[in-house]
């Protein structure tokens, strides 16, 4: 079973983002990091999560084949800072400011800009063992 959900049914009325995907917990992490890419909306709470959960709907079968976004991370290679979004663009924006006030790199260059492009992954959510915690066991 596949699960949607868009911005409208979270009150933004003048947005047209929406998403698919298979399960519940990943769908809410796409709506996290859209609203704090596009909404301002920094702190993602436990209310928050319970009302896109309360919201999910079911895929209708004219979209059951659309695919998941696909989200990109970067990690910054001297702290263990990390941004996810969706484009390339959002996180070199973020990576810029990162390094202006975490390292102090003042001048972020566009070749920076395409370094950190060649270094993104594409994120994959880590699920919790049957123990609680992120081991392999």
């Amino acid at each position: 079973m596949a699960f949607t959900i868009s911005c409208r049914e979270l009150g933004h009325e003048g947005c047209n983002w929406h998403a698919v995907s298979n399960t519940e917990d990943r769908l809410v992490d796409f709506v996290a990091v859209h609203s704090r890419d596009h909404h301002g909306i920094r702190d993602f709470t436990q209310e928050m999560i319970a009302t896109v959960k309360n919201r999910l709907g079911n895929v209708p079968e004219t979209t059951a084949g659309e695919e998941e976004p696909v989200m990109k991370e970067y990690r910054c290679p001297k702290c263990s800072w990390r941004y996810l979004a969706q484009t390339d663009d959002l996180i070199v924006d973020a990576v810029a400011l990162h390094a202006r006030d975490a390292h102090e790199i003042k001048e972020f260059s566009r070749e920076m800009g395409q370094k950190v492009k060649s270094h993104l992954t594409e994120w994959t959510p880590v699920t919790k063992t049957a123990c609680g915690c992120h081991c392999s066991s």
